[in-house]
């Protein structure tokens, strides 16, 4: 049994990891040669507590992974995510329009100015999968740096641990646009063969969801219960 990263969470996207990481093993990637891999279309809270460079925008902002490449499952290469403070991207770069093409709206946030004025098709405000899914404020994906970091690190800060926020899945569409984005600009980036999941990787991760979790509690119960009175 297995089935690709890209794109899809196997019916579990509420516990697909989550990429989170500090300072020394967050690192900016802006060669597209380099080794890099994820999930596309997910994304997640970077923990506050953990340091994070700050000229990045990075510190307490979601993410939305790109790629886990077959070749390196040891990777994943994701995207920041920004609210501006709660302004809207003419707010925030109004006086710098050529900053526009660097971001791309998501759902329920005002349409790119490219939308707007019909000039770039491609910059649809992105949807999730889950239309019911509401955020706080304006939220917009930053396409300018790809970053990478270690799956590890990635498995060993779920959301729950570090924010009330969960993690979402973009749909199919908005993950092939951000993905079409990405390869229009300089660098042209490919997330390349995505890894298939393993039995024991879709263990792992049914075991770390709340409903794993709840389940191998009253398992241990069970046991207590059997060795007292056994």
């Amino acid at each position: 049994m297995s089935a690709i990263w890209q794109g899809i969470s196997l019916c579990l996207e509420d516990d697909i990891l989550v990429a989170t990481a500090a300072k020394e093993r967050l690192n900016k990637i802006r060669e597209i040669n380099e080794k890099r891999t994820g999930v596309s279309g997910n994304h997640s809270v970077v923990c506050r507590g953990f340091k994070v460079p700050p000229k990045d925008g990075a510190f307490g902002h979601p993410i939305m992974v790109l790629s886990r490449k077959a070749a390196t499952p040891d990777l994943i290469d994701f995207v920041m995510m920004t609210g501006f403070n709660g302004k809207t991207l003419q707010e925030k770069h109004g006086r710098q329009p050529f900053r526009y093409s660097d971001y791309i709206p998501i759902s329920q946030t005002l349409a790119h100015p490219f939308i707007q004025d019909g000039s770039d098709p491609r910059y649809q405000t992105l949807a999730y999968d889950n239309p019911s899914m509401e955020l706080l404020k304006h939220s917009y994906l930053a396409l300018q740096d790809i970053y990478t970091m270690s799956l590890h690190d990635a498995e060993g800060f779920w959301v729950r641990k570090c924010s009330k926020k969960l993690p979402h899945m973009l749909s199919p569409t908005s993950s092939r646009q951000v993905l079409d984005l990405l390869r229009a600009r300089p660098g042209q980036y490919q997330p390349g063969d995505q890894h298939r999941v393993t039995l024991q990787e879709l263990w792992w991760i049914v075991l770390m969801s709340p409903v794993g979790a709840l389940l191998m509690c009253v398992a241990l119960l069970c046991a207590l219960v059997m060795w007292f009175f056994g």
